[in-house]
């Protein structure tokens, strides 16, 4: 998971042409976004893995428990780790801010489409993290882990039983909530478009809900708190 996240800007990736006057991609470039990556990776990851960690071995105090529920994590962040550095590289698809990375030297008559070479902009980097906007990689990694932490969740308080107290809701909200703002950031940002976010979002809860269901029964079950045999 590591080291995808250090070779992705390492790997060529398709760069669409784009219009110098589209007002789509002419937002401003924020120095500080309100979630870095070191805290993507805290919430993603840290967080998930601690609280499992915690419900695991406090309530349950079996290995086998502990085994399944991190093992379930552990692949709905590297499956949506790859996924989403897939579509990033083969996309190509300019964020909000490109014009402002690109710092592009316009041509009279203004063309309809041009590539990167108008950009004047010398980091690299900046450049080609300006053309990885779809899916939104905060998105999809928050909700593959705040996501599958909230699936665990559920299926522990056992929340589909009847007369559940509502602050077993809450608890289970909580994750989900905690991803959805990190997702809504990303558009405040201008670091994506909303459907960059939207479908980064469907990846990571995806992923998240179909490796708790390969690890744990349905959260309506009678027996959802504990994983597969």
């Amino acid at each position: 998971l590591l080291l995808a996240f250090i070779l992705e800007p390492l790997i060529p990736a398709f760069k669409r042409h784009f219009s110098p006057v589209d007002p789509e991609i002419s937002f401003p470039f924020a120095h500080s976004p309100a979630v870095p990556v070191i805290s993507l990776f805290f919430l993603s990851y840290f967080v998930p893995f601690a609280a499992i960690t915690l419900v695991a071995l406090s309530f349950h105090r079996r290995w086998h428990h502990y085994h399944f529920a991190v093992q379930g994590l552990l692949c709905s962040l590297a499956f949506t780790a790859l996924i989403t550095h897939v579509l990033k590289n083969t996309v190509g698809r300019p964020r909000p801010d490109l014009l402002a990375r690109c710092q592009p030297q316009i041509p009279e008559p203004v063309p309809i489409l041009v590539d990167v070479s108008i950009c004047q902009e010398q980091n690299e980097y900046l450049i080609n993290d300006g053309f990885k906007s779809f899916p939104s990689g905060h998105s999809s990694y928050s909700f593959a882990g705040l996501g599958y932490l909230g699936f665990y969740l559920a299926g522990q308080v056992r929340l589909l039983r009847a007369h559940t107290p509502p602050w077993k809701s809450l608890i289970v909200l909580l994750p989900f909530l905690m991803a959805l703002l990190v997702a809504v950031s990303r558009i405040s940002d201008y670091r994506h478009h909303w459907s960059d976010v939207l479908v980064g979002s469907a990846i990571g809860a995806s992923c998240a809900w179909y490796f708790y269901r390969r690890h744990f029964p349905a959260v309506g079950s009678p027996v959802c708190s504990a994983p597969y045999a």
